[in-house]
């Protein structure tokens, strides 16, 4: 199923038009340039219904775009796939193309030009509690985790977590989800680290097979939406149904994976 959306003009209460490390601190959001509004994009149309299509192409234009299944997850373990279509859009020359000959608008886009990095296509994979603000890129706010392509970052509400590499065009990242039930109120006050790794939440990430050494734990329990952020122009297909997944095999001599 191929998913382009639609544009949605919102004023956000912060900046997202850059994937920098500042706009992703929670407690560190600068107040969004009005020039910009129009670049948070989000409409209905980028909900995967799973009831309907297992697997989803997904496009972004300009700015961030969030998909994420309409069925939410709150018990069990589980895997889907999702494969880099693009990340290689030529921002560089998009924006120049953009500056022309404006005083004004030449100013603005030359320090778009001088942090290229900051504005290159990227894709978070991940999940958003539902209920959540499905506006924002994946892992960027509470009770939000993702991995992301352009420096291999995990995305831990808001926080990083280093070590994993970036992921590019062609390669193939499976996500693993280990959710558990709310605890009892008897073991609410046992610490996390007190904790087994199979009685808490966490998210595993594979590349091309391979298992990564980060993982992201300590996850709240609670109903969970899987979900894919695209920026500037970046593609991804998502791949739910099993008999098209390519690692699938892999993670099942290890685990005992739930439907999707």
């Amino acid at each position: 199923m191929n998913l382009n959306g639609k544009r949605r003009r919102r004023y956000h209460k912060t900046d997202y038009s850059s994937e920098s490390e500042e706009n992703d601190q929670i407690n560190n959001l600068a107040a969004p340039n009005p020039s910009e509004v129009q670049d948070s994009i989000f409409h209905p149309d980028f909900k995967l219904e799973l009831e309907k299509e297992k697997i989803f192409d997904l496009k972004s234009k300009k700015g961030h775009y969030t998909y994420y299944t309409t069925k939410i997850f709150s018990k069990g373990i589980f895997y889907f796939e999702v494969e880099i279509i693009s990340t290689n859009f030529d921002m560089l020359t998009y924006i120049k193309n953009k500056s022309g000959n404006n005083p004004i608008k030449k100013q603005y886009y030359e320090e778009r030009i001088k942090n290229i990095n900051k504005y290159m296509p990227t894709v978070r994979i991940g999940i958003i509690k539902n209920g959540n603000d499905y506006e924002i890129p994946i892992g960027s706010l509470k009770n939000s985790y993702s991995y992301r392509s352009s420096d291999g970052y995990l995305l831990k509400e808001g926080n990083y977590i280093r070590g994993n590499p970036p992921f590019k065009n062609g390669d193939i990242i499976g996500c693993l989800i280990h959710l558990k039930p709310p605890k009892p109120k008897f073991l609410l006050g046992i610490d996390n680290e007190e904790m087994n790794l199979d009685d808490k939440c966490y998210m595993m990430f594979y590349l091309n097979g391979q298992e990564l050494e980060q993982k992201i734990e300590d996850i709240k329990e609670g109903d969970y939406h899987f979900g894919v952020t695209l920026y500037n122009f970046a593609e991804a297909k998502t791949i739910f149904d099993s008999s098209e997944m390519k690692y699938l095999k892999n993670i099942t001599n290890s685990f005992e994976i739930n439907p999707i």
